[in-house]
């Protein structure tokens, strides 16, 4: 197990099946979330993470850009993405 990591979720978990609540306030609390998301999908090796699965109700995702062949960019936070 990685040295450090939130606990995942998987399917068929119904929590993966909830509504999510939008993010008012981007805060102390959010980016620790935004930082340990982030944490635990770089120890299992991952590209993107949402804060479902992480026991999360809230409208919230981290993602690692492939660049090709590339550095890789710096991960980055999406909050609250809609789908048009």
């Amino acid at each position: 197990m990685p040295s450090f990591c939130l606990p995942i979720v998987k399917v068929p978990d119904p929590v993966l099946r909830q509504k999510t609540r939008k993010i008012k306030k981007i805060d102390a609390s959010i980016q620790k979330l935004i930082d340990d998301m982030i944490e635990t999908m770089v120890e299992y090796h991952g590209v993107g993470l949402a804060a479902p699965q992480v026991h999360e109700g809230m409208r919230l995702f981290v993602a690692a850009l492939d660049g090709g062949d590339e550095e890789p960019s710096d991960p980055l936070a999406i909050i609250n993405p809609e789908i048009a």
